[in-house]
């Protein structure tokens, strides 16, 4: 399992017009292999992190350029590019199982 993050900063103005594009992107990451979950949160001020978890770090990496499109096609909700933090080294502590 590989866990990449992205925070990332929405004009506060703009929230409610990419929370419409929601299902778009939830088709444009069901196509991309490799990928097992993804979860955005956003707070009222604009603060944002997405979460992908990944079932490999070589999967991540295979689907970079698929998620850059994904961003580049919400960047005009952005105040500035997302910050990306890998995090290959996980382990599950609370839930069901994550299976592979």
């Amino acid at each position: 399992m590989f866990i990449r993050t992205m925070h990332f900063e929405v004009d506060p103005g703009k929230i409610s017009e990419l929370w419409a594009e929601a299902d778009t992107v939830r088709a444009k990451l069901k196509v991309i292999p490799g990928i097992t979950h993804q979860f955005t949160a956003i707070q009222p001020n604009g603060d944002g992190l997405s979460i992908g978890i990944w079932e490999t770090e070589e999967a991540a990496k295979a689907g970079f350029e698929k998620i850059q499109s994904i961003w580049t096609s919400v960047a005009k909700y952005l105040q500035s590019p997302p910050t990306a933090t890998n995090y290959p080294k996980v382990e599950q502590l609370a839930g069901p199982a994550h299976e592979m």
